[in-house]
């Protein structure tokens, strides 16, 4: 076999490995595609089947909110000005299994004012992972036609249900926004946010 011979049976070698490689990549990748393909559909099925039960599942949530039993109350009055600029809050912690609300009239400077409700509900939600806002058990309720009502006077944003009974905290900040210890006034026990909710309006004229 000649020089010649030799030069054309390295070029067809070097032609033919790389088809081969570019075949066997090829069918690696047409795998992976239809693997991702796979995945993919599957995936679209699972949230079509959430999609599909999302709207059971928030009634069923919407539902436990109102009806499941709360250890307290954070209800906060909305914010008034007064004549020296301060802003002046009401804050009631009721507690159904003493049959009591514990009142503090808070009236600070808008910026403390505002730090003390940050603190607030930043430690309701460190020790209580289900607490939840009015403003979002109301969103919640109207969205599944259950019926809420809500004082006016009430800052929906800055109350919440409570589930756990670690209140200490809040108790120690209140007292420090408030600058002296609360006022006590008796509630008719009530363990569900639905019983409670005509009553709100009482608790916080009071």
């Amino acid at each position: 076999m000649d020089k010649k011979d030799w030069v054309q049976l390295l070029v067809a070698t070097c032609i033919l490995g790389t088809l081969g490689f570019l075949g066997v990549n090829l069918f690696e990748m047409k795998g992976t595609l239809a693997t991702v393909d796979t995945r993919s559909s599957k995936t679209d099925e699972r949230v079509g089947r959430i999609a599909e039960t999302l709207p059971e599942l928030k009634s069923r949530v919407a539902w436990e909110e109102l009806n499941s039993r709360f250890e307290a109350l954070v209800l906060t009055s909305v914010a008034l000005s007064m004549n020296n600029g301060a802003i002046s809050r009401r804050v009631a912690l009721y507690r159904p299994t003493l049959k009591k609300a514990f009142m503090y009239d808070i009236e600070a400077p808008e910026e403390s004012l505002a730090r003390s409700m940050r603190l607030l509900s930043g430690t309701i939600y460190n020790f209580d992972r289900k607490a939840i806002t009015f403003s979002d058990l109301t969103e919640l309720a109207y969205e599944q036609r259950f019926s809420v009502l809500l004082p006016t006077s009430l800052d929906s944003r800055n109350s919440f249900v409570v589930r756990s009974a670690h209140l200490e905290d809040l108790k120690k900040i209140l007292r420090n926004a408030s600058k002296g210890e609360p006022r006590e006034i008796d509630v008719e026990t009530a363990f569900r946010v639905i019983d409670l909710s005509e009553k709100l309006d009482e608790i916080m004229e009071k």
